[in-house]
This record gives C-alpha cells, sequence and structure tokens, in this order.
C-alpha cells in the first residue's frame, strides 16, 4: 500500500524549556502547549493574528487541556488547577486541588467535571462550574502520571508509578479493574475510539488491552528510549507516540505494525497529539520546538473483526523490514523516515485482535467543530476574575514563529497588523483630545449661561 508523507506545516518556537502537554482546541484552530519554563501557549493556527502566553504561578506548567466547548482552557501548576478563559482578556480562576504536583487536567465529554491526577496518589473529580469537589478515586500507591474519562464519561483510566493500570466507575466512585501484570512504570494511558480497549505506554513499548476480558491484545515494541507519550487517531486506525530516542512513530493498528518515524526533534519527544478531525499533529520536545504536521493518513477505512488464531491459541510476528525515505523540505534538517523499529525482536499476542469497528464514534471535520457547544454552557463566567496575570500576546520581537512548504502565518503580516493598531490607537488618542476640548467648552459657555440667569433674578 502507498502512503502518503505526513506534511511539517508549522514550526513554533516560543517556549523557554521541555514542552510538557499539547492540546488541539475542538476547532483545531488553535493549539495549547504547556512548557516546564513555568507558561503555556495558546497559538493561532488559522490565521495571522498573534498567539497568545499565559503565565500566572511560578511554577513549571504540567498539562494543558480545552474544554468540549473550548471556551475554558485547564492548566496545573505545582498543586494548583487554573481555568483560563480562552480570550484576550485573560480572566481565569485557580484552587488547591491536591497536596503535591498534579500531573493531568482532562474534561469530561460534556465539560460539566473534570479529572485531575497527582503526585500524592490521588484522583479527583470535580464539578468545572465553582470548583465543586466531587469524589476522590483511592487505590494508587504512588505517583498517578496521568487519567482521563472514557468517551461516554462513565468511566475513568489512570496510570501510576506503582506500576497498576486502574480503572474506574465515576457513578459509584470504585475501582472495578486493575492491570497490575505490568513490569515497569506507564507513563501515560488513554481510551481507544472503540471505546472497549485502552492504549498503555509501558517503557519501549505499547500495550493494546480489552477492558471486557482484562487482557492483552496487542504489544508494540517500537522504540528504542521510553515512550513519554501516545496519542490515538479519531478513527481508530493510527497511532502516534513520542519517545525519549527523538522520534514520534506512527502505528497501523490494522497492519499490526509501525508505519512511519519522524525524525526533526533533536532532543526526546515528550508530548504528542493529534486534532479532533484527524487532520492534523502536533509533536513536541525537550528541545523547546512545537511542530504542526498535516497527516495525510487514510480516514476512511474501516476496522474489521477480525481473530488470528494458530493451535497454540496466538501467533508470533515479526515487524517487517520497511524501506527508508527522505522527504525534501525547505528546512535542511527535517528528515522523514520509515523504519524498522523492533530490532528483528518478535512479539507475542495473547488472542491478537484486529480492533473492532469504530464507525460509531463520529469524526468531526474542521468546518463542523467551529465551537462544539452543542448543550448549555455549563460554566458560570461570573466567577472569573480579571487579575494580573493576564495573557500576554506575543509578537515578532520576543516570538520566531516559522512557516514550511508555504503554510501558515508569516512575520510580515503580525508586522502590518501591529502598524495598523497602532495607528488605530494614535488616531483614537486624537479624537479623545478634541472630545475633551469640546466638553471644556461647553462647560465655560453652561458657566456662562448660569451667571447670566443668576443677573437676570437679580433685577
Amino acid at each position: 500500500m502507498e502512503w502518503q508523507d505526513p506534511v511539517l506545516e508549522q514550526h513554533f518556537i516560543g517556549h523557554g524549556g521541555t514542552v510538557t502537554c499539547l492540546a488541539f482546541s475542538p476547532s483545531g484552530k488553535q493549539l495549547a502547549s504547556a512548557s516546564l519554563d513555568k507558561t503555556f501557549m495558546n497559538w493561532n493556527l488559522a490565521s495571522s493574528k498573534g498567539s497568545l502566553r499565559y503565565r500566572a504561578k511560578p511554577l513549571p506548567v504540567t498539562h494543558v487541556t480545552f474544554s468540549p466547548s473550548g471556551n475554558l482552557i485547564g492548566s496545573s501548576q505545582g498543586q494548583f488547577v487554573r481555568m483560563w478563559m480562552a480570550s484576550i482578556q485573560g480572566k481565569s480562576l485557580d484552587f488547591k486541588a491536591h497536596t503535591s504536583t498534579i500531573r493531568s487536567v482532562r474534561f469530561s465529554p460534556d465539560g460539566r467535571t473534570f479529572v485531575t491526577a497527582s503526585d500524592d496518589k490521588c484522583i479527583k473529580i470535580w464539578r468545572t462550574s465553582r470548583r465543586k469537589f466531587v469524589a476522590s478515586l483511592i487505590g494508587h500507591t504512588n505517583w498517578v502520571r496521568f487519567a482521563n474519562f472514557s468517551y461516554d464519561g462513565n468511566q475513568i483510566v489512570s496510570c501510576s508509578d506503582d506500576k497498576s493500570v486502574r480503572l474506574w466507575d465515576t457513578r459509584i466512585s470504585k475501582q472495578i479493574h486493575i492491570f497490575n501484570e505490568i513490569k515497569d512504570c506507564p507513563l501515560h494511558v488513554d481510551f481507544h475510539p472503540a471505546k472497549t480497549y485502552i492504549g498503555v505506554a509501558v517503557g519501549k513499548n505499547i500495550k493494546i488491552y480489552d477492558m471486557r476480558y482484562v487482557k492483552l491484545l496487542q504489544y508494540y515494541p517500537c522504540h528504542d528510549g521510553e515512550i513519554y507519550n501516545f496519542s490515538f487517531h479519531p478513527n481508530g486506525n493510527f497511532m502516534l507516540t513520542g519517545s525519549e530516542d527523538k522520534t514520534s512513530k506512527i502505528i497501523d493498528l490494522i497492519e499490526g505494525r509501525p508505519v512511519l518515524s519522524l525524525e526533526g526533534h533533536t532532543e526526546a519527544v515528550t508530548a504528542v497529539t493529534f486534532s479532533q478531525s484527524g487532520s492534523n499533529f502536533a509533536t513536541g520536545s525537550k528541545d523547546k520546538n512545537v511542530f504542526v504536521w498535516k497527516t495525510n493518513l487514510e480516514h476512511d477505512r474501516k476496522t474489521e473483526e477480525k481473530f488470528i488464531k494458530n493451535i497454540n491459541g496466538y501467533r508470533k510476528a515479526k515487524l517487517p523490514k520497511l524501506s527508508s525515505r527522505e522527504v525534501k523540505s525547505k528546512s535542511s534538517w527535517h528528515t522523514l523516515t520509515t523504519d524498522e523499529c523492533s530490532n528483528g525482536d518478535s512479539q507475542e499476542f495473547d488472542k491478537l485482535s484486529r480492533l473492532t469497528s469504530c464507525t460509531s464514534t463520529n469524526i468531526k471535520s474542521d468546518k463542523e467543530c467551529t465551537t462544539d457547544a452543542t448543550t448549555d454552557d455549563p460554566y458560570d463566567h461570573e466567577q472569573f476574575q480579571n487579575e494580573d496575570n493576564q495573557p500576554e500576546i506575543v509578537d515578532k520581537e520576543n516570538l520566531v514563529k516559522i512557516c514550511l512548504n508555504g503554510a501558515g502565518t508569516n512575520i510580515k503580516p503580525i508586522e502590518n497588523s501591529i502598524g495598523t493598531l497602532l495607528t488605530s490607537v494614535d488616531t483614537l488618542s486624537n479624537r479623545m483630545n478634541e472630545l475633551e476640548k469640546k466638553i471644556s467648552m461647553l462647560e465655560i459657555l453652561n458657566t456662562a449661561l448660569d451667571d447670566k440667569d443668576k443677573r437676570h433674578h437679580s433685577y
């Protein structure tokens, strides 16, 4: 089968530390990136308007996420969660949610609740409105690295340094399953769009589990370094990974093998994510850079229910030796290669399965995802206060934005926009001065008329 290579569309430079998390807005027009430099950025992908830098507490930003409506941005710094209005006004509120560093913040599908995971070994559920505490999920015995809601919001999956992955029922706030045969600390876990599977990043490997039978389905030894993060494509057919080995890889879950290795970052790839439409993905790294890619993957290919068995109930498979190719780009350092990911090691599958059909998952186009506000707004906007830590509009003097292949935003339109804005400000200032002069004249005339009336009445 012929593969179209992903295309690097935009390259963002602006962070002063490791990129810890990436999140597309529901519309796909914005990308939030969190960093150890104590800020997070809201990059504008759709126009030449400036991006925003959010700065609050003097602590590293460990996680950032958009609400389903796109109206709120949730971030975590130290023991605190801060909710920002996704606008230039920068209204926000924060509260202390845990007694130790918070590793992740994720909204429920309806946006009415969110879940936090922390180094204090606790997972907590909160009401988005008024920051009301709902429940604690207790069971992990070490740092909790990540927690997220299922697609229906009825379950939460979490992973911890206690070498376990746990499944929770949000309706009763109880643990319902535990995957504890993991021999290393999982760094990331998430639900597959088919809704009955979960993916786990363990060491240099990716594992896919069936939640119904609490069984391992697929196993991918696909990196030469520890895997920090992964993201499922919305159609469920592909997975994107980021690793300590400085690469991100795309795994075809139908073929059961990695198909592309993307090289470009100069240090470990610490954050990856697909957009909700699946048309783009982003990667972030310890090298402080953020890349936005055009996906160019098949969106309409359906998954088949197909169990592969032999007399022992499983098969052994080797990842095929794939050719390597280089993509010409305006940037000499950017190479895109397709290579063997397992060094010839075989992978064993316990009842290997092709993942079930994900056609029930609605994949929204960029046009359909303008705001995604399909329900009543659950947020009480009056509780947000204007604070000193308003977002900073980032201009060309403190941000270099490089766009490859003729896509995205150039510096010149931003410069022109700033010049136009300054001219408008000067014009407005002149008009205000003229208005003040007219008001002064009116006051003088009014005083003169009052004096005349007084003299008239005295006669």
